[in-house]
């Protein structure tokens, strides 16, 4: 799955199982949608949240904190 954060730099992630999320997709999959990752918030950065991925997952390129703009966030 492929997420852009508040930067809109793009972040890949590859789960081999679902850890994120239970939300199952694939190539037939009508994207944009919402997806709901699992994650722990870490601090407020102005407007934007930082976010830890759960269970120490990261992305393709070695990253586990994402920023995102707090209006994409949903807070449970």
């Amino acid at each position: 799955m492929t997420t852009v954060d508040a930067g809109g730099r793009a972040r890949r992630i590859v789960e081999k199982a679902p850890v994120l999320t239970e939300l199952t997709f694939d190539d037939a999959t009508v994207f944009p949608f919402e997806l709901w990752l699992r994650g722990e918030h870490l601090r407020m950065d102005g407007s934007a949240v930082v976010v830890r991925l759960a269970q120490g997952t990261s992305t393709t390129d070695g990253c586990s904190e994402l920023t995102f703009a707090s209006t994409d966030v949903r807070w449970l």
